[in-house]
């Protein structure tokens, strides 16, 4: 099961993962990431996409949701309207709220 992250993703300090990375001195799995669930099983594929954080690149994945595009599309607006409401409506990482 595959999926592509559409965000950065912030983590939590007892999350470890091959795929974190520091982006500003700061944990997370960058926007584009590919994360093949198989090989890391650490991730929630379904779970990103119905949260918005990602989006499915595999049939497997897709099936796995069961969402529509559209769907997915109504998912990544909601989480983008979150982070603008966390973040004051800025993409700045100085704004980021630590969790």
């Amino acid at each position: 099961m595959k999926c592509k992250t559409t965000r950065d993703l912030h983590v939590a300090d007892s999350w470890q993962s091959p795929l974190i990375t520091l982006i500003n001195g700061r944990r997370r799995v960058a926007a584009g990431t590919l994360i093949d669930q198989h090989e890391h099983p650490e991730t929630d594929c379904v779970r990103l996409v119905k949260n918005g954080e990602a989006v499915p690149i595999d049939d497997e994945c897709r099936v796995a949701c069961g969402m529509s595009p559209e769907q997915i599309d109504a998912a990544q607006a909601a989480q983008d309207k979150m982070q603008m409401a966390l973040t004051g409506g800025s993409d700045n990482d100085a704004n980021d709220i630590d969790t």
